[in-house]
């Protein structure tokens, strides 16, 4: 379906302090363009509206509109007053007007949907619970959209914690937009063969990553029994159905190993969920030792273009590893082949997994997910959809570059020189100019980071004394910048900030741009502040 084609939609709209005239009018137009995602009708999908803030107040109710240029019109009318954000309160409130005689369709088994609609905490925290609560019993599906400073948190539990009932965006631009998605959570809702079982399966309506090339590689040694194996290819099978199989959308492959590598199906062999559930759930257990490592290599065809990978076309390519031991072979040089692809490596251990050689796959902690036993496995399946959903893909090794800018905050001035009477800072400045010029390997690339160093000295109103462009490490340039004439104090102020700041974007061209200030402490003892500018690794 294209449209949502029945359902009861009440949308709890915050209007309390912090929303400004230009978030309240992109509130408006994601109402309205979710208004027209759907077949308005007094049989078909009806819509109410209920604002709040310190004090929640029906709008129009369910059964006051049937067109869908009147529910748009009505929309663009609304008033706000200023207030509190009262959430748990105005949950309690809305409850009622799901009634029959407000309109509500419960009884016909028509969808029963609130959409609450927040940019801040609540203010009564205690009492969002047993209002959220009060509503799903009542058979009310809630969806929890936050914006800006809302807090996850109280969004989950609003939705009963069901994140594919949880939306965020972190502006009101980002808002207006957000329809797209939900627009689908919707429609799939609405269909009559999934009125008693919509949202548990509607994850991949919010996937951000809507098309993406998705290979399994799944453990099948002998120290897997056979119930186990079978848990396992459910829970595979589950991951799958999360997402939106389909050609243009996302693309499955799948390989066994164990001592050995057995291949499955590539990604351009079945384009359907039921075609890859049914191949998953027929796979045989063949059994045998654990190279990982073998297995690392040999999926790397199933990222060519012949396989079905669309890598070329910018397409995410994704790789999950479910694995119950520890390798038998090396597995760090074989991810660290396959990470040049802009493949991102998921890990799923069970049981008694080496965590660090799971590590050295994934290359960060976040995508690297570990359970106690098999039966555990249901239980991080959407932590898992999500992180694969959320991620993005390894920054390349050239984008791994750090420009660094160092100040000096000398207010106490008692010398010729930058260092003069600053015995400390003479003797550590050269140190740690020295040992901020290597870092060692970070996720994004497998050699060591040579950072840039800059210098700049700014007076007390901003004004620039001595600057030092961003290059490698140089002695020469350490001594320049400790001999300085420094003829007038240097503070740490908003001037300096704004200085390097302004260095920042006329200079620096590195992924990660980090600045560094000294001062001189009443002991007195050279100590540093950094700050951190731009887009971090």
């Amino acid at each position: 379906c294209k449209k949502t084609e029945q359902a009861d939609i009440i949308f709890l709209v915050d209007v309390s302090k912090s929303i400004t005239l230009s978030k309240f009018r992109s509130m408006q137009t994601f109402m309205q363009s979710m208004v027209n995602q759907t077949t308005v009708g007094k049989d078909l999908t009806r819509f109410g509206v209920i604002l709040y803030s310190t004090n929640p107040k029906s709008i129009f109710t369910l059964n006051q509109y049937s067109t869908r240029q009147e529910v748009v019109k009505a929309i663009a009318d609304l008033k706000y007053p200023y207030g509190d954000t009262y959430t748990g309160q105005a949950l309690k409130y809305s409850l009622q007007f799901f009634s029959p005689q407000h309109g509500g369709r419960a009884e016909l088994q028509v969808p029963q949907i609130l959409m609450v609609i927040t940019d801040g905490d609540t203010t009564d925290l205690f009492s969002l619970a047993e209002p959220s609560l009060a509503l799903r019993n009542k058979g009310v599906h809630v969806i929890s959209i936050g914006v800006e400073g809302a807090d996850v948190t109280q969004l989950e539990i609003m939705a009963g914690h069901d994140k594919s009932k949880v939306f965020y965006v972190d502006n009101f631009k980002a808002l207006e937009t957000l329809y797209k998605n939900i627009t689908q959570v919707l429609c799939n809702s609405t269909k009559p063969a999934f009125i008693f079982t919509t949202f548990p399966l509607l994850a991949s309506a919010v996937c951000e990553k809507q098309q993406a090339d998705l290979v399994f590689l799944i453990d099948q040694s002998g120290s897997i029994n056979t119930n186990d194996y079978s848990v396992m290819k459910n829970f595979t099978i589950a991951l799958v159905n999360s997402f939106k199989v389909s050609k243009d959308l996302v693309r499955v492959g799948l390989a066994q190993f164990s001592s050995s590598f057995q291949h499955e199906f590539y990604l351009n062999q079945f384009y359907q969920e039921k075609e890859v559930s049914s191949h998953i759930f027929n796979m045989r257990q063949v059994g045998g030792g654990t190279n990982i490592g073998l297995a690392l290599d040999s999926i790397r065809e199933y990222f060519e273009a012949s396989r079905g990978s669309r890598r070329s076309s910018g397409i995410s390519q994704n790789l999950v590893l479910i694995t119950d031991g520890d390798s038998q072979d090396d597995v760090e040089d074989p991810a660290d082949r396959l990470r040049p692809l802009g493949i991102e490596m998921f890990a799923i251990g069970i049981g008694d997994v080496h965590d660090l050689e799971l590590l050295q796959i994934t290359g960060d902690p976040r995508k690297l997910f570990t359970v106690q036993n098999f039966g555990s496995l249901d239980a991080i399946k959407q932590k898992v959809v999500d992180t694969i959903c959320k991620s993005k893909p390894p920054l390349d090794p050239t984008d791994c570059t750090i420009d660094i800018a160092m100040g000096f905050d000398i207010s106490r001035r008692s010398g010729e020189t930058l260092v003069s009477s600053q015995n400390k800072l003479q003797v550590f400045l050269p140190e740690i100019a020295h040992y901020l010029s290597s870092v060692p390997r970070l996720c994004c690339t497998n050699t060591p980071i040579t950072p840039n160093l800059a210098y700049r000295l700014v007076g007390r109103e901003g004004r620039i004394l001595y600057d030092f462009n961003f290059e490698g490490y140089n002695e020469d340039v350490v001594r320049k910048v400790m001999t300085s004439s420094l003829g007038e104090p240097t503070y740490f102020n908003t001037a300096l900030l704004r200085s390097f700041e302004e260095k920042f974007r006329a200079e620096s061209r590195a992924g990660v741009k980090v600045s560094q200030r000294h001062w001189r402490p009443p002991n007195p003892f050279p100590r540093g502040l950094g700050s951190v500018w731009g887009p971090g690794v």
